[in-house]
């Protein structure tokens, strides 16, 4: 069960291709709206600090396995959402 979790990989992704598509953008002299780059940050701050303290203590048991499917499903939409948040920030960044 446990090969099934997929949400750290997306929130790692999330991060290279937000600083990645951030930097493009800069590079070309494009400006970089503030709201839309802290937002993406904020994102991937609750991805990187907040969400894994919550999941070992609400989605892994006592013996440090995963409660459930469900639970697995719902860390992965969650990371999912957070690497769509930065891929949409990135795309808004550079103007595509």
């Amino acid at each position: 069960m446990e090969d099934a979790i997929w949400w750290i990989d997306w929130i790692v992704a999330a991060s290279i291709a937000l600083v990645i598509l951030t930097l493009t953008a800069s590079s070309n002299g494009k400006p970089v709206a503030t709201a839309a780059v802290a937002l993406g940050f904020v994102a991937l701050f609750l991805g990187f600090s907040v969400m894994p303290l919550v999941v070992r203590q609400q989605f892994y048991d006592s013996s440090g396995r995963i409660k459930s499917w469900k639970h697995i499903a719902s860390l992965n939409v969650i990371g999912m959402a957070i690497l769509l948040s930065s891929a949409v920030v990135g795309a808004n960044v550079n103007g595509w």
